[in-house]
């Protein structure tokens, strides 16, 4: 072995003793990830109890022999509290019998590829029952559910004395997401949102905006973008309901009766033009459906009848000036 790759194994085995969630017989670390970007990548962001600890083991032939070896760190956990994020995901962490797993980055005979490295972050090889931890989850698809068990597979936490930082950086971070997404939008300030040809805030668009009946309005934030329905007493979407891109900019306009589709809906392209024109009878498509492509121009036009599709013609669009 040349002194490059004495330097090599040796820096590497620094890191690997430096960081105790980072474990194999070599390990490559393409880039590290701050907290700052973790908060950023996150879908939601939850606190947890770790109630029992039980990992995963496979095996492997590697030095001529069969080697069992930690496969998966998991931990069965109970939600404490939801600190940021999706709302339908929130709906998920309800549930019981939640387990977290995370890769152990151990293979015996193979060099395992770390990118995106958190050096600060807490991993469950370390877990034991009591620990109180921060949770950073940054896909749906990372749940799945498993013979009654709900397991989230996670790459990112942080433990509970990281609290204070980590409630700091929140609305710092999701500010600076919405200065991101809104950096060409028609309705660019932060926490504005298409409305009625202007741009309002929640505040303003709650004034101007009338529910039907005795009905009730209610504003739902999901990952960046606003939704706004009318809720009748049986919890019932009655009326327009809204919803708006991250970008501020209108997404659709759909109406409804008793909770269910009826009548004209629109839709619209994040530039603004409209993107569909549709009928809706007991919850079904009926009628002429329209579609427009983002220059405003109709491409499609389809008729269904009782949520029966019964014809589709496409629209030649002229690409000449």
């Amino acid at each position: 072995m040349n002194k490059k790759n004495i330097l090599i194994v040796s820096v590497l085995s620094a890191v690997m003793l430096a960081s105790p969630n980072v474990k194999a017989d070599g390990v490559s670390i393409h880039g590290n990830i701050s907290r700052s970007q973790v908060i950023e990548k996150s879908k939601i962001i939850f606190t947890a109890k770790i109630t029992k600890v039980k990992h995963e083991y496979s095996s492997r032939k590697a030095y001529g022999r069969n080697n069992k070896y930690i496969s998966n760190f998991r931990a069965g956990i109970s939600i404490l509290k939801i600190l940021a994020g999706n709302e339908h995901l929130s709906g998920i962490l309800k549930k019981k019998n939640i387990w977290l797993s995370e890769s152990s980055k151990i293979m015996p005979g193979k060099w395992i590829i770390v990118r995106d490295h958190y050096n600060d972050g807490y991993s469950l090889g370390r877990a034991k029952t009591g620990d109180i931890i921060i949770v950073y989850l940054q896909s749906e698809f990372s749940i799945s559910e498993e013979n009654s068990k709900t397991r989230i597979y996670v790459r990112y936490m942080d433990e509970i004395s990281r609290l204070t930082e980590v409630k700091k950086l929140i609305p710092i971070v999701l500010k600076a997401k919405q200065k991101k997404w809104r950096k060409s939008s028609k309705c660019s300030k932060p926490d504005t949102w298409q409305y009625k040809k202007g741009c309002h805030s929640m505040a303003q668009i709650k004034k101007m905006h009338k529910c039907p009946g005795k009905s009730r309005i209610l504003f739902s934030i999901n990952d960046g973008s606003l939704s706004l329905m009318c809720l009748n007493h049986r919890n019932k979407y009655e009326g327009v309901y809204y919803h708006w891109y991250k970008s501020g900019m209108a997404a659709s306009e759909e109406s409804f009766s008793n909770g269910v589709q009826t009548g004209k809906s629109r839709f619209f392209h994040e530039n603004g033009n409209l993107k569909s024109i549709r009928y809706f009878k007991n919850g079904h498509p009926h009628g002429k459906s329209s579609y427009y492509g983002t220059d405003n121009k109709m491409t499609r036009e389809c008729i269904y009848k009782d949520k029966k599709l019964l014809k589709c013609r496409k629209i030649k669009v002229n690409t000449k000036n």
